[in-house]
């Protein structure tokens, strides 16, 4: 996430102060409230809790030219 103000020379609105940037795309123009947990960090304990817990599980992901992400962790029914 970064200031638009950096990215552009246009006046800003209200609401709209703040550019979230995937693999160097713009992707999405948010208000400076706004609050972003990156996927990694997200996901990486999701996962970890997985691990912890000795659940067999795999993994499905889905990304929507970097629009919107998504990981399902799919536990595996082994009784």
């Amino acid at each position: 996430m970064k200031p638009l103000r950096e990215l552009t020379s246009m006046e800003l609105r209200r609401g709209l102060e703040n550019a979230i940037i995937s693999n160097g795309k713009i992707v999405n123009i948010v208000s400076k409230s706004y609050s972003h947990i990156p996927n990694e960090l997200f996901f990486k304990k999701a996962e970890q809790m997985l691990i912890d817990s000795r659940l067999d599980y795999h993994r499905q992901t889905i990304n929507r030219s970097d629009r919107s992400f998504s990981m399902d962790f799919i536990i595996e029914d082994n009784s």
